[in-house]
């Protein structure tokens, strides 16, 4: 039951509590704590995306990286340059890759394998052709 309140003006009006903006407040305390724990459960996941994407770019850096190199040993096999000195400039520029040079006719292939910056057991395979 409501109270009985009297105006200025001698209007009867009768006041009933308002429920339902009572559970609106309560309720909106409830989400504001939900939120909190709907990112708390999904920030590791958040920051195993990031990572994994930051992974991919590095990878993608250094596949572009070893496609580079292994187009420059290829032209430098054009040039007819000694095979100690490309071997060299791709030791150089990556130091843990495996080299690998087939000359047939008029074609030469340079194909090089680096591992991934991680994880170490995965290889990016690069390789150049071209025509002597």
């Amino acid at each position: 039951m409501g109270r009985t309140i009297w105006s200025s003006r001698r209007v009867h009006a009768t006041a009933t509590p308002d429920f339902q903006n009572l559970n609106a407040a309560t309720d909106s305390a409830h989400e504001n704590g939900s939120v909190t724990a709907e990112l708390a459960t999904a920030l590791p996941a958040i920051v195993l995306i990031g990572s994994a994407l930051l992974d991919l770019f590095a990878g993608m850096a250094v596949y572009l990286h070893t496609s580079q190199i292994a187009q420059r040993a290829a032209e430098a096999i054009t040039r007819h340059e000694e095979m100690a000195g490309i071997e060299q400039m791709v030791a150089r520029a990556l130091p843990t890759s495996h080299l690998a040079i087939v000359i047939q006719g008029d074609y030469s292939l340079v194909k090089i394998d680096t591992p991934a910056p991680w994880p170490k057991s995965i290889k990016i395979n690069a390789s150049a052709i071209a025509h002597n």
